[in-house]
């Protein structure tokens, strides 16, 4: 699987995830036996601040509750999580991303 890079029409703004880290999101989306999935992104912006380069796909975390059609991310562990890899490796919270089993490939009501 390649590295995934998009850009913005005007290419002003981008995101770039290595393949590994899209290889681990996938991995969680198949362990998800048909529920909601997600986690937090983390990694860093480039120097001229115009790509987001994600290192890190972190899963659910403990206190995450899941149905076939809903999530509520938890944020157990999590503060503790990214401030060792903002003291480690200066890489710090870029967002999060969810997963619909089955679903259509367009935000819900409650994502937009």
């Amino acid at each position: 699987m390649p590295d995934l890079e998009l850009w913005s029409r005007d290419k002003q703004f981008g995101l770039h995830i290595a393949a590994p880290v899209l290889e681990a999101i996938i991995a969680t989306c198949a362990r998800s036996a048909g529920y909601e999935v997600g986690g937090v992104l983390v990694g860093y912006y480039t120097v001229t601040l115009d790509c987001a380069v994600v290192t890190v796909a972190l899963g659910p975390t403990a206190d995450s509750r899941a149905g076939s059609h809903w999530l509520v991310s938890g944020v157990r562990g999590l503060q503790s999580l990214l401030d060792r890899l903002w003291q480690r490796r200066h890489q710090y919270y870029l967002g999060e991303w969810h997963f619909h089993p089955g679903g259509r490939p367009t935000p819900s009501q409650a994502d937009t």
